[in-house]
């Protein structure tokens, strides 16, 4: 178990980091829709208030296709910019679902195998959305309302009702699980979800976007304490068997948010961030 939670903890880590060394090398190509604002806010929390019903309502080979084009679409966003040739963009990205599919329906989901692949992939995700985010102009502010609305959604959908237990049985035998795992033994697993890692990821880029370095290393900081501590509470049994994180991380976000903007007073548009702090020359050529 202990393995298991270090295993878990490192791919978090490596979630985090990875987002934020992305985040000044590459520009995602974003779709002309302006700037990531509240309103958009409204409409993921609706989206992650409705998809679990989705998935427990929806056939299982229709959730399965859902999660294949999304999956696929996501993947294909983080490489496009790395990639340059179609073909190699095709072959990383459709690889990838390929090979969680097979793994799925060969060794099982379970398996070994199959977990290293869906962590790959979850981790892929958790740094392209990260980063279409907060290049797409996310504010610190608006991101602590969705980081406190998401922790009060969490807090209901798993400590008053089992839709967030009966979404992860329900998604736990199909190919492109939402979580990054590691296995314990005798078929069970640790894990974290994919919308907690996003935000722990999302919340050190955004952060520094608005205020600089030092505020988005202390996200970092508070994101991969916060995972340790949640995996270690749950080592000792002191917590139910689901339990997200951003109910003790969303919390945090807001005040870490709080602090900040007291401090530095108002945060920078993403302009003012690029002319402060130019990024590496293979990030936002254009």
């Amino acid at each position: 178990m202990i393995a298991a939670n270090v295993a878990v903890w490192t791919l978090a880590a490596g979630a985090v980091g990875a987002s934020w060394l992305y985040f000044r090398r590459w520009a995602l190509t974003r779709p002309p829709l302006g700037t990531v604002n509240l309103g958009d806010v409204a409409f993921t929390l609706a989206c992650i208030v409705t998809l679990p019903l989705l998935y427990l309502w929806l056939p299982g080979w229709l959730v399965g296709t859902l999660l294949a084009i999304t999956t696929l679409s996501a993947l294909w966003f983080v490489v496009e910019p790395i990639a340059t040739v179609p073909l190699a963009r095709w072959c990383v990205a459709g690889g990838l679902v390929a090979a969680d599919v097979l793994l799925a329906w060969g060794p099982g989901t379970t398996s070994t195998s199959f977990l290293l692949v869906n962590d790959a992939v979850m981790l892929l995700i958790v740094v392209g959305v990260s980063n279409l985010w907060a290049q797409g102009g996310l504010r610190a502010r608006d991101l602590a309302v969705l980081a406190g609305a998401i922790a009060l959604y969490d807090l209901v959908a798993t400590g008053f009702l089992p839709l967030t237990t009966n979404m992860i049985e329900r998604l736990a035998g199909m190919p492109f699980l939402p979580m990054a795992v590691w296995p314990v033994g005798a078929g069970q697993w640790a894990g974290i979800g994919l919308g907690d890692l996003l935000m722990a990821a999302v919340g050190p880029l955004v952060m520094r976007k608005a205020f600089g370095r030092a505020a988005g290393l202390a996200a970092i900081a508070i994101a991969l304490v916060t995972i340790a501590s949640v995996l270690l509470l749950a080592r000792w049994d002191a917590l139910p068997e689901t339990f997200p994180t951003m109910i003790v991380l969303g919390p945090l976000m807001v005040l870490h948010h709080v602090l900040w903007s007291r401090r530095s007073g108002a945060e920078r548009t993403w302009t003012r961030y690029l002319a402060e702090e130019p990024v590496l020359p293979l990030a936002h050529s254009s």
